[in-house]
């Protein structure tokens, strides 16, 4: 594009396409948070620049400032002190700007440079005042919306080829000198007695952990005695046994999540009986004619429906599987989703298996149940991500009661050492072939193989179910 299209005559700096462009883009990301309840705190500035826009001529400081691109202004950061200033005070038609120009005429060209850089994320009394703001009253959740500049403080700040730098032993002792430190003392302690060490004395501790609280209601059953057809899917047994934990007290710590398939991974038996959370009660609509699913949304309800949105899945399955060490409550999280949809949030799982996090993940379907659905339905990778992940046990079930035993085993397992994933199928197998292979090894040690994730029904040999 033309910058010079935004140009009103000599030295007046108009917008611009650019400059709207780049406010659009910004007020994109904050409406964003604020369509959805968010109390929206922005740091696009520090102290010294926003003085500065205070003054006559500042605000054409500021539409020169943020008429910039990325690169742009990268760029400004690396210039030389003569350059810096060039480079502000003139036009996108290429000429100087008389207003910015007095503006920063006490401003002695080196310290252009460190003034232009002034951005919000690296002010630390905006910084401060912001946690301030975010600790106050409010409504609902906030966001804190900082600029900061990469490498900041470093003789490479704002290089686009700065990711791998490091300094050079020089520009380490060049940055000890700057803050006043004496070789092998830069993790030193502040002095006792100081202003610093007293404030840090007043501090709470980084992180208490909670008082547990003892709960009867985390009882596991060993067993729930359910009922399967003999044409049944592990899927339409998972649906039946949260059926069936939603009438047992244990279920009153369950929670489950489920990106966009609720319906259809089988939730409806206990979304009609625990209900939908929203923060507030919604008003209810009886549709005309029987429905099967009855979408009651309260503060009280017990699922939540997050769209289309798998890696906002396991953002919510991390948090929810940490309240135990949070809050000294545990809930017992449960999240369903497309099994070749798992990637779509690989990121968000990965990050919430190294915190910690404790949850079960039911995918369905696996393999290639759903290939009329077409190619992107059917599910080829999956087993090799579940069996590779660190901090996972991963599950094939192959009968109905497998799919009892492995549950609740990962719910037992939701308060020790690992999280379960377990894969489920649409497809109704024929249950005849569980009951052969009870026949020919003890129904214990057949839920036995089952929970430990190693497929069978012959105590010797091994062989597999499918």
């Amino acid at each position: 594009m033309d910058a010079s299209e935004g140009s009103q005559g000599p030295g007046v700096q108009a917008p611009g396409p650019l400059g709207e462009y780049l406010r659009a883009r910004r007020a994109q990301l904050r409406d964003w948070f604020r369509g959805a309840g968010w109390h929206v705190i922005e740091l696009r500035w520090g102290g010294r620049l926003r003085a500065r826009f205070g003054r006559p001529g500042g605000e054409r400081l500021r539409a020169r400032l943020e008429g910039m691109g990325n690169a742009e202004y990268q760029s400004l950061l690396r210039s030389a002190p003569a350059g810096a200033r060039k480079a502000v005070i003139t036009t996108a038609a290429g000429e100087t700007d008389p207003t910015v120009d007095r503006l920063l005429a006490d401003i002695p060209d080196t310290a252009v440079g460190s003034l232009v850089a002034d951005v919000g994320g690296h002010d630390l009394a905006s910084i401060l005042e912001a946690y301030e703001e975010a600790g106050g009253k409010r409504s609902g959740p906030c966001v804190i919306l900082a600029d900061t500049i990469k490498g900041w403080g470093y003789p490479f700040g704002g290089d686009p080829m700065n990711h791998s730098a490091l300094l050079t032993q020089g520009q380490l002792e060049e940055m000890r000198a700057t803050l006043g430190l004496a070789s092998g003392e830069e993790w030193a302690a502040f002095a006792p007695g100081s202003a610093e060490a007293e404030l840090i004395s007043r501090a709470p501790a980084p992180f208490a952990p909670p008082a547990l609280r003892g709960d009867t209601a985390l009882e596991v059953p060993d067993a729930l005695d359910e009922s399967y057809p003999p044409q049944s899917s592990t899927q339409e047994a998972f649906g039946r046994i949260l059926g069936r934990l939603s009438r047992l007290p244990v279920g009153d710590r369950v929670v489950t999540l489920s990106a966009d398939v609720s319906v259809t991974t089988h939730l409806v038996g206990w979304i009609n009986r625990k209900g939908v959370y929203f923060p507030r009660a919604k008003p209810g609509f009886i549709a005309e004619g029987p429905q099967a699913v009855q979408w009651k949304e309260s503060p009280a309800g017990q699922h939540i429906e997050l769209g289309i949105a798998e890696h906002n899945l396991f953002l919510a399955l991390g948090a929810f599987g940490l309240t135990h060490e949070l809050s000294g409550t545990t809930l017992l999280p449960i999240g369903t989703l497309y099994d070749p949809f798992v990637t779509r949030g690989l990121d968000a799982l990965y990050h919430a298996l190294y915190a910690g996090g404790r949850f079960i993940v039911a995918a369905t379907p696996s393999g290639v149940s759903l290939s009329p659905e077409g190619g992107a339905h059917q599910s080829v990778i999956t087993p090799g991500i579940g069996i590779a992940l660190p901090a996972i046990t991963y599950y094939e079930p192959a009968f109905a009661h497998e799919v009892e035993w492995i549950l609740l085993e990962g719910l037992r397992g939701l308060s020790g050492d690992r999280p379960a994933r377990d894969d489920g199928s649409k497809d109704s197998g024929t249950q005849a072939m569980r009951k052969l292979c009870l026949h020919q090894s003890s129904p214990d040690l057949l839920k036995k193989n089952a929970i430990s994730a190693r497929p069978g029904c012959e105590a010797g040999s091994r062989k597999p179910m499918r």
